[in-house]
């Protein structure tokens, strides 16, 4: 702790004015100040993969909500899997009866494919932040998390 009794870092910036961040468990010393280069490295890969999916989802909502090819009215939902399952087994009925066009069928389909990727991008972004969030606990209960193997 620092001598003001304050339970800051007592390193100094690079800028000459106190650090000011809360220092880790067991120390006088905050995560910046105080890791090591490698555990440094490792949650800004962390940080920038929470981030990249994040931009990846952004973008599939995108291009969920401009579906070129105009669809009946209630042709389709997506929101489970087991309505995408209905929904394309309903489009290949409609395409044998000749109710939809090939090119709507494919539309649906490709719909349902950024739909599953937008649900296995959510599911790895939940995964990434909660592993943030476990790493957090740990460097505020004083133990060094894991090392990531990929």
């Amino acid at each position: 702790m620092s001598s003001t009794g304050k339970n800051r870092c007592t390193s100094v910036t690079a800028g000459g004015k106190p650090c000011g961040a809360p220092p880790r468990a067991g120390t006088d010393r905050c995560f910046q100040h105080g890791a090591s280069p490698e555990e440094r490295s490792e949650a800004g890969r962390l940080g920038a993969l929470v981030l990249r999916s994040r931009r990846q989802v952004t973008k599939l909502e995108q291009a969920v909500g401009q579906a070129a090819v105009p669809l009946p009215a209630g042709t389709g939902a997506f929101s489970t899997a087991a309505q995408t399952i209905a929904t394309m087994e309903d489009a290949a009925a409609k395409l044998e009866r000749r109710e939809l066009a090939p090119a709507q069928v494919h539309a649906l389909a490709a719909l349902a494919k950024i739909a599953l990727d937008l649900a296995r991008l959510r599911l790895d972004t939940e995964a990434l932040e909660e592993l943030r969030r476990a790493r957090a606990a740990q460097e505020v209960a004083g133990r060094r998390p894991r090392k990531v193997v990929r």
